[in-house]
């Protein structure tokens, strides 16, 4: 009996390690690489996973994620410059991000990133009618 106990106790330590120092990275990790992935970024974007208590990572718990990209191209080839993400009250399963599925579901989410500079280089009337001043 006691041997059982020392075991459970042995394992209790071991998954809050496992939960307070490597797991956050893992899955930091593994979102980076999917939206990479699946936005087409040039590098990895800055992942940052955190939780009040760390062993709820274990559960697919996330207090909040934050997600940073220096250049992101949308479908249609418009670009954004530094794109931010903040998702609040995340759930997501870990053993599917480990397979590769990217399926979360989040309380909260807020987005902003930077528009490109437009330089447009037009003659006359093209130019006002471009910016909406044609009048007609």
């Amino acid at each position: 009996m006691r041997g059982l106990a020392t075991a459970l106790v042995a394992l209790s330590v071991l998954a809050g390690l496992f939960s307070y120092l490597v797991l956050p990275a893992v899955i930091e990790d593994q979102l980076a690489q999917r939206l990479r992935e699946g936005f087409g970024l040039p590098a990895e974007p800055d992942v940052e996973v955190s939780s009040s208590f760390p062993p709820e990572l274990l559960l697919g718990r996330v207090d909040r994620i934050e997600v940073g990209a220096d250049q992101v191209s949308l479908q249609g080839g418009f670009a954004l410059g530094e794109a931010r993400a903040e998702l609040r009250g995340v759930n997501v399963s870990v053993a599917d991000l480990l397979r590769g599925d990217l399926r979360a579901e989040a309380q909260g989410c807020s987005l902003s990133a930077e528009l490109p500079a437009v330089s447009i280089d037009r003659e006359g009337q093209e130019c006002l009618a471009y910016a909406g001043l044609n009048g007609g």
